[in-house]
């Protein structure tokens, strides 16, 4: 007896299931469209479902280039790109399921409203048919809210832990029970000590709860805003289920970081035009935009070339340089050896924020004479100026004395007793006795010039 009760009441529940799947078949008996489901059930104004519809072929031809579409009317509008499918063949007993994302509109009042659909095969005779599935939409009220959302820190850096912080509260005049929060992160994020699903035992009228997710992002995550799926499961008083979705937004933001250097120069020196080339690298996971760059004068150089120079986007990991034409003032005494070039710097991030900076970078600057040693400065050679002076005079004697003799042996090895001759007075006049008598003599000089 009790065998036939429970087959009984099985049979009823089955019986009642079927009655509630809403079925449609295409004008010539080949198809078959059920609407499974829709997810989140109940639909309330302003929510955003998931409508399933399960296609089957139950004739026994191929059906060939079949496409539904979804046709959005009052109250329903799709919350998604993709409004339709396409099948090139459907098999006799094959069965195909399409998923559609829809909205309802706040303003629409308790009741029954209709999706509609159309669809079109090569079959039917390219003819597209209109069809519709009922949505039972029930003002069931916001049992369970999401009070607010954040995360400590507030701008997440890529591959530093956070906090994600969510308050529920129960806006219900009933308790709920066994309330589970469920977050589906994307690629970039990982979860750290616990899973993505938290559980409230429950919560009485007006009461609010905290769920806590520790996370954390790849360290080569992109700056910018990200959406996640959340789902809240709970249980009213009377053991009813409810199933509520939602998208929470966190921000990742790196903030810019360069570095400078220089890249390439000559020697630099004092008192000298030098090339060199400056060099900024992006070294953030975030982007660096529309980069200018100023080098600034100073008291301590001149930049001969132009000093702005555009630079563009830096992706992280990426560089520019920029080359410069700079004088560095003379220096006699008390030279630094490192200076300053001191330059501006403006940019956005991948915010759009605007920044205006200003750095220092040291660079070793010579003297002209350590230049000279470390062989950046060729040393002027200072005989090869006596050796052109002697040869000069050597041709002078040469000449003088061939113009009297008119003999060229006797005209050279006079031009060389002369060379060295003259060689030896010019020394002697750097001795002490000479150079006591220097003064007297450029008086006499001076007297007999004015005396003419």
């Amino acid at each position: 007896m009790k065998k036939i009760i429970f087959l009984f009441i099985v049979l009823i529940l089955i019986s009642s299931f079927v009655i509630a799947r809403e079925t449609k078949n295409s004008p010539d008996d080949l198809l078959r469209f059920d609407l499974i489901s829709y997810s989140p059930s109940p639909v309330q104004a302003g929510d955003s479902f998931d409508a399933t519809i399960k296609i089957k072929n139950i004739g026994d031809e191929t059906i060939n280039n079949f496409k539904i579409d979804l046709n959005e009317k009052f109250p329903f509008t799709s919350t998604s790109s993709e409004n339709s499918k396409s099948f090139d063949i459907i098999s006799p007993d094959e069965e195909k399921t399409i998923k559609f994302n829809l909205k309802t509109n706040r303003n629409v009042d308790e009741g029954s409203e209709k999706i509609h659909f159309s669809y079109i095969y090569d079959n039917y005779n390219k003819i597209t048919v209109a069809e519709n599935f009922n949505i039972n939409i029930e003002d069931i009220g916001k049992l369970v809210s999401i009070d607010s959302v954040e995360t400590i820190p507030e701008r997440i850096f890529p591959g530093q832990p956070a906090a994600l912080i969510i308050d529920i509260e129960n806006s219900e005049r009933s308790i709920l029970n066994d309330i589970k929060v469920k977050i589906n992160l994307t690629e970039d994020f990982s979860l750290l000590f616990s899973t993505n699903e938290q559980s409230i035992k429950s919560l009485k009228p007006g009461e609010n709860a905290e769920v806590i997710f520790d996370i954390i992002t790849n360290a080569d995550t992109a700056s910018k805003p990200y959406n996640f799926p959340l789902e809240i499961e709970y249980f009213d008083e009377g053991g009813t289920k409810f199933l509520r979705a939602n998208k929470i937004g966190l921000i990742v933001d790196a903030p810019p970081q360069y570095e400078l250097n220089l890249e390439d120069s000559d020697l630099l020196t004092y008192g000298t035009k030098n090339s060199l080339t400056l060099s900024i690298s992006n070294v953030a996971p975030s982007n660096i935009r529309f980069l200018s760059i100023n080098l600034l004068p100073t008291k301590d150089y001149k930049v001969i070339s132009n000093t702005k120079k555009y630079l563009g986007n830096l992706e992280p990991d990426d560089f520019e340089t920029a080359e410069y034409q700079v004088f560095f003032n003379n220096c006699i005494f008390s030279c630094s050896k490192k200076i300053n070039l001191k330059l501006g710097m403006e940019f956005k991030d991948d915010f759009n924020k605007d920044f205006e900076v200003t750095e220092n970078i040291p660079v070793r600057i010579f003297k002209k004479s350590e230049a000279k040693n470390l062989g950046a400065i060729p040393e002027k050679n200072s005989l090869n100026y006596i050796l052109i002076i002697i040869i000069l005079i050597f041709v002078y004697y040469a000449i003088k004395d061939y113009r009297k003799e008119k003999n060229i042996t006797k005209a050279i090895k006079y031009a060389f007793i002369a060379t060295i001759l003259s060689i030896f007075k010019f020394i002697s006049l750097f001795k002490w006795r000479n150079l006591k008598r220097l003064p007297r003599k450029i008086r006499t000089l001076w007297a007999r010039a004015n005396d003419k």
